[in-house]
């Protein structure tokens, strides 16, 4: 998996490296970019793209734009302004009316977030007036999402709500959880703004199911967190612990499923330490505010946050030397801020430097770019090679393993054969028939033809039978309990009548309809009479029944011999090992309801087994 993956992405390095910018890759870096994949690979990419001689004047403007949201997500604004503008010149000359609209809305985004309300309204409104002429809809509901965000930094909450709202009903009909997550967690923080708890709490609700559809565990974290937040603040006018305890089990969810982005603000870390310190449970905030601390990697501004709330509770508890020494690390933090703003600031100049870099440097870069290029499609040879062996030798394995799968099925099918080749041996062996042909001889004696006339039809009819039917696969239960009659007459003419039986069928079998393998009972009637009735002296009875349950005959062979004593095997198969093999063939697991046991209420024994009905 991973070698695929790295096949991939050097393949898509390979595409912006040896082509013009395409819309498919201008669509994979914008999502990647969108999607919080801010790092110096992707801005490597840009640069590169920058730098193919093929690039037309639309697709330097689709770079700057990209170029531009991806500064715009690390927070340099100033930056962002001034690329988004280079791309808003063409595409305002070209009278691209869908980028232009684009650009001016992300223009009116930083506009806002740097309270330039006149701006942001100016350029938010331009990119209204070219959505609604082009009617793009998906443009449209992101304007008015942006509008409602305008509103809430100008502190105008009402117009913020109903502009916000107006969204809802564009997301439902694309089918957009992501999107409508996020704007109900907007709407539950306005309507917490206003104090409408409540109602928060319901939009925080529809976040967290929207979340859950879409298993985005960081915004599920998010929306337990607001749901507490808003407990919180019910708790902190009302003073119900109900709420305090409500808050906390939100908060705990929530920081519990942020625990596993460890490089990101844990603000439910934050907030239980809140709700401990306003309930008065200083000791359980401490334990809070030393975990918080220790998730934060000491980022100053992280650690402003929590050294703020810490000085507030220290004031309010009137714990002037915890105040003293919060105050102390809440001015070392500001001073480090201070100077990373100065930092940034110098960063920002020089990037703003290399924005304007000569002509020279753009060649030498060229030239390095190049020969990456070069190397890497060497690389990618390489791989495809790989790849190709890696095939062959995946198809050789499969072709092994088709012919081991066909050897098995062979070798399944010869155990099958013989199997039935052992069945019809142990149907009528040549023992059996010697016997009955003696008791028939002895007949003759008797002086009385029509008896003999009568066991010599019987028993070639059971000849006829045995050879008919241990040629099909299945029979009927009639024809199968037919010949297993005929057999046991035979039995009871080679033994002189010496024992009785009954074959016992519940009235919900269907004989004609209920289709078994043939002859799996006689060998049960034969192993009753060999082993068990041929050794009483008179009054034996054998006993066979068939009853159904659902989808499965069961049945059952009772005799009231002398029972499983004195039993041995000899070292021809058993028959009962014959058919425990016969059902393990099926495959339905019947073999596993095979049992033969000695009776409970007289001597004999009883053998029990359970067949599918397929």
């Amino acid at each position: 998996m991973r070698i695929f993956l790295t096949v991939l992405q050097m393949c898509f390095v390979l595409n912006i490296s040896a082509q013009t910018l395409s819309d498919s890759q201008f669509d994979t870096l914008n999502d990647l970019i969108r999607k919080g994949s801010v790092n110096g690979n992707i801005i490597h990419k840009i640069d590169s793209l920058f730098e193919n001689n093929k690039n037309t004047a639309f697709d330097k403007a689709r770079l700057y734009y990209l170029k531009a949201i991806y500064y715009a997500d690390i927070d340099k604004s100033d930056e962002a302004v001034l690329l988004f503008k280079k791309s808003l010149n063409y595409f305002i000359k070209e009278g691209d009316l869908t980028f232009e609209a684009r650009v001016r809305l992300a223009l009116s985004r930083i506009y806002a977030d740097d309270n330039l309300f006149v701006e942001s309204s100016t350029e938010l409104f331009k990119a209204r007036k070219n959505a609604i002429e082009v009617d793009d809809k998906v443009l449209t509901a992101k304007i008015i999402e942006s509008l409602a965000h305008l509103y809430y930094k100008k502190g105008d909450l009402t117009h913020a709500l109903i502009e916000l709202e107006k969204v809802i009903p564009y997301y439902v009909e694309f089918d957009d959880s992501v999107k409508l997550s996020r704007v109900c967690n907007n709407l539950a923080v306005l309507y917490k703004n206003e104090g409408a708890y409540q109602k928060a709490i319901a939009y925080n609700v529809r976040s967290l199911e929207y979340g859950i559809s879409y298993s985005n565990k960081w915004e599920i974290s998010q929306s337990y967190n607001n749901i507490g937040t808003n407990y919180l603040n019910m708790f902190l006018e009302t003073d119900s612990l109900y709420y305090a305890d409500i808050a906390i089990w939100y908060y705990n969810k929530s920081a519990k499923l942020k625990k596993l982005y460890p490089h990101k603000w844990n603000n439910a870390l934050a907030n239980l330490e809140e709700v401990y310190n306003a309930m008065g449970e200083g000791d359980l905030a401490v334990k809070y505010d030393k975990e918080l601390i220790k998730h934060t990697y000491n980022s100053p501004k992280y650690m402003k946050v929590i050294y703020e709330k810490s000085l507030k509770y220290a004031i309010q508890n009137k714990q002037t030397e915890k105040a003293l020494m919060y105050y102390s690390k809440l001015d070392s933090v500001e001073n480090i801020l201070k100077e990373k703003i100065s930092y940034d600031f110098e960063q920002m100049l020089n990037t703003q430097d290399q924005l304007f870099k000569s002509e020279r440097e753009k060649e030498k870069i060229k030239q390095e770019e190049e020969e990456k290029r070069l190397e890497a499609e060497r690389e990618f040879e390489r791989i495809i090679l790989t790849l190709t062996a890696v095939t062959v030798i995946i198809v050789i394995l499969f072709l092994l393993f088709l012919l081991y799968y066909k050897n098995i099925q062979h070798k399944n099918e010869q155990e099958r054969t013989q199997l039935k080749n052992t069945i019809l041996r142990n149907q009528m062996n040549p023992h059996f028939i010697f016997n009955v042909l003696t008791a028939i001889q002895n007949t003759l004696f008797d002086n009385d033809p029509l008896t003999t006339s009568s066991y010599i039809s019987r028993f070639s009819k059971l000849i006829r039978q045995n050879f008919d039917l241990t040629h099909k696969e299945k029979i009927t239960l009639s024809e199968d309990l037919s010949a297993l009659t005929n057999y046991i007459e035979t039995q009871r003419i080679r033994f002189g009548h010496k024992f009785n039986y009954r074959i016992s069928v519940e009235e919900q079998v269907d004989l004609e309809h209920s289709e078994i393998p043939p002859m799996m009972l006689q060998p049960l009637c034969e192993n009753a009479i060999e082993h068990g009735l041929r050794k009483i002296k008179k009054d034996g009875f054998l006993e066979v029944k068939v009853t159904k349950n659902e989808d499965k005959l069961n049945f059952e062979v009772i005799d009231n011999g002398i029972g499983l004593q004195g039993v041995s095997e000899d070292k021809k198969e058993h028959s009962l090992s014959v058919l425990k093999a016969r059902l393990a063939i099926m495959g339905n697991g019947d073999e596993h309801t095979l049992s033969i046991n000695n009776r409970d209420d007289s001597t004999g024994a009883v053998v029990r087994f359970s067949l599918t009905l397929n």
